[in-house]
């Protein structure tokens, strides 16, 4: 019989713990993460679907929009200038690989790299994207892409299974 969403609203609350006022609601679904802007005014969100998609909440005028709305999408990141959202998609079918759009919703999405395997995006230091890439071999690896020579290459390749990278924010250390 189909799917029902729990209504879900976005709570936020300042580093002081007391509540803010309430946040807007996306379309009814399963929010599965979500990342602030760097100036905390935007939240990227993963919503879980028929088709897995991203979309962009407004948090001071209280609107959402999808950024997207095709294919299956995960993981968004917010590029340092606040620009851009990177994210996986299987756009063309396969495996996920990792795109990049406008976070205004303008242009379209570019693919930024190309693998048999899934990938997600995660973090942003400085130009340089880190990126998870799950070969059945090594059970999930993280690598680094440069956007100025848009080059990957890995990270931390080992056989163990290295998932959910985040980057410090002075830019020096990688917590997986």
């Amino acid at each position: 019989g189909g799917t029902s969403a729990i209504p879900q609203t976005i709570v936020t609350v300042d580093l002081h713990g007391d509540e803010m006022p309430p946040r807007p609601r996306a379309e009814p679904g399963l929010f599965l993460s979500g990342r602030l802007s760097r100036d905390g005014k935007r939240l990227a969100i993963y919503l879980a679907g028929a088709r897995n998609q991203i979309a962009i909440l407004d948090l001071e005028r209280g609107t959402a929009a999808r950024l997207t709305s095709e294919w299956d999408n995960a993981n968004p990141a917010w590029t340092p200038d606040d620009s851009r959202i990177t994210f996986g998609s299987n756009r063309g079918g396969g495996a996920y690989n990792i795109y990049w759009q406008r976070s205004d919703g303008s242009g379209e999405a570019e693919r930024l790299t190309t693998s048999d395997y899934n990938q997600g995006a995660y973090a942003w230091t400085g130009k340089t994207l880190v990126y998870t890439d799950t070969d059945p071999k090594s059970r999930g690896d993280i690598w680094m892409l440069s956007i100025d020579d848009r080059k990957p290459h890995p990270l931390v390749k080992t056989a163990a299974a290295e998932a959910a990278p985040a980057v410090s924010p002075n830019g020096n250390w990688l917590a997986f």
